[in-house]
C-alpha cells in the first residue's frame, strides 16, 4: 500500500467506479488548484489530501467520497479504495468495507484503461505467497462479503490477496489478457515464491488460463490454480456441440457469445496451453461429474498431466453445483492443505 499524494492524482488521468464494476465517471483529472475537470457532475468539484486521506469535494463544498489505501499495481496502474461520503463517518473512514473506487490508466497518452475490471489488493502481508481470486459470470466485484468469492478461504488463508473481476459485457476475462499480464506481474515481481489463483465458472477458467501465461513467464516461481466447475475450452464449435447433445438444464446460463469471442488476445481453448510443457503449474479442478457438462469441460483437458481432477457427485445445474463445491469440507480442506506444503520447483 503507497500513501496517497498530490503528485499521483496530478499527473494521471482517472476513473471513478463502484465496486460492482460501473463506471460512474471517466477521464477525471486532479488539477494543482484543488479544482477537478472531467466529471459529469457536480459531486466530483474539488479535492484535497488530509490527513493521508484523499477527499473529493462537490460544488457546494460537501464531501462526497473519501479515499484512504493507494495501490500501485504495476505498469503505471494505479488504485485508491474509498467509501461515498453517505456511506461512513466524514471524519472515519471504514478499514474493511469499500465501495468506490478510482483507477488511473493505463497509457496516458492513448488513454487506454483496463475497462470492465475491477482490482481489489490486499498485500504487505511480508509473506511469499500470494492470492489471486477471479469473480465468475454475472457475479461483479462488490467488495469482501460475496460467497462465491471465497472470502472465508482467504482469510483463513493468511497471504496475500489480489481480487478481480469483470463486470458486463463479459468476456471470461480473454479480451483483458495483457493488461492482467502487465498488472499481475508488477505484483509477481514483488518478491512471491508461490502464486495461488482461485475461482470458479468463468473465474475457474480465468484461473487455469492465467496461471498458464504467468507459468511461462516466472519459470522459478510456482503456480497452482484451484478451479471449480470451469469452463476449459470457449471455441465456437465446442459451445455448438454442448447445445446439441446436453440438456440445456446442465449448461450455465451464461456463454460467451462469438462477437464477444472475436475480441479473444489468446487462444481460448485451455488445452493448447497445456501441450506446451511447463514443471511450475498445477491445476486442481473440483467438478460435478454427474452434470454432462461439467464432465465434459473436464474430459479436455485430463489428458495433462498438470491436471489433477476432484470429482463431486451431485448432478445439479452449473450454479447450483458451483456453490454446493464451493462450500464443501472437500474443498476447503484441500485448497488449505495445499498453499500450507512446501513446493519445489524442478530446475533444468
Amino acid at each position: 500500500m503507497n500513501n496517497i499524494n498530490s503528485d499521483l492524482l496530478i499527473h494521471n488521468i482517472w476513473r471513478l467506479k463502484n465496486t460492482s464494476g460501473d463506471v460512474l465517471q471517466s477521464n477525471l483529472l486532479f488539477k494543482s488548484d484543488g479544482t477537478m475537470d472531467g466529471s459529469s457532475h457536480t459531486n466530483e468539484s474539488f479535492w484535497k489530501i488530509d490527513n493521508d486521506c484523499l477527499k473529493i469535494f462537490s460544488k457546494d463544498n460537501l464531501v462526497t467520497s473519501i479515499f484512504n489505501d493507494s495501490y500501485f499495481l504495476g505498469n503505471g496502474f494505479y488504485q485508491l479504495q474509498g467509501n461515498f461520503a453517505t456511506n461512513v463517518n466524514v471524519n472515519k473512514v471504514s478499514i474493511d468495507k469499500k465501495d468506490v473506487l478510482l483507477e488511473s490508466l493505463l497509457d496516458k497518452k492513448s488513454k487506454k484503461i483496463v475497462s470492465e475490471l475491477s482490482v481489489e489488493a490486499k498485500v504487505g502481508k511480508k509473506t511469499d505467497r500470494l492470492i489471486i481470486q477471479f469473480n465468475s459470470v454475472a457475479n461483479p466485484f462488490n467488495g469482501n462479503n460475496h460467497e462465491r468469492e471465497f472470502n472465508y478461504l482467504t482469510t483463513l488463508a493468511g497471504l496475500d490477496v489480489i481480487r478481480i473481476s469483470q463486470s458486463r459485457p463479459l468476456y471470461w476475462y480473454i479480451n483483458k489478457v495483457d493488461e492482467l499480464e502487465a498488472i499481475l506481474s508488477g505484483y509477481i515481481l514483488s518478491n512471491y515464491e508461490e502464486v495461488f489463483l482461485l475461482g470458479s465458472s468463468a473465474g475457474g477458467y480465468a484461473s487455469i488460463l492465467v496461471a498458464e501465461i504467468l507459468a511461462s513467464k516466472f519459470k522459478n516461481i510456482s503456480f497452482t490454480s484451484f478451479s471449480i466447475n470451469p469452463q476449459t475450452t470457449l471455441e465456437e464449435k465446442n459451445i455448438k456441440k454442448i447445445y446439441k447433445e446436453f440438456d440445456h438444464y446442465f449448461i450455465p446460463k451464461d456463454v460467451i457469445k462469438q462477437t464477444e469471442l472475436e475480441e479473444k488476445q489468446v487462444n481460448s481453448d485451455i488445452s493448447e496451453f497445456l501441450k506446451i510443457k511447463k514443471n511450475n503449474v498445477i491445476h486442481h479442478i473440483f467438478y460435478d461429474v454427474l452434470n454432462p457438462v461439467e464432465d465434459y469441460y473436464a474430459n479436455e483437458v485430463k489428458f495433462s498431466s498438470r491436471i489433477k481432477l476432484h470429482q463431486f457427485l451431485f448432478g445439479v445445474n452449473h450454479g447450483e453445483g458451483c456453490m454446493k463445491i464451493g462450500g464443501s469440507v472437500e474443498f476447503k480442506d484441500l485448497f488449505l492443505k495445499r498453499i500450507n506444503q512446501q513446493v519445489k520447483i524442478c530446475k533444468h
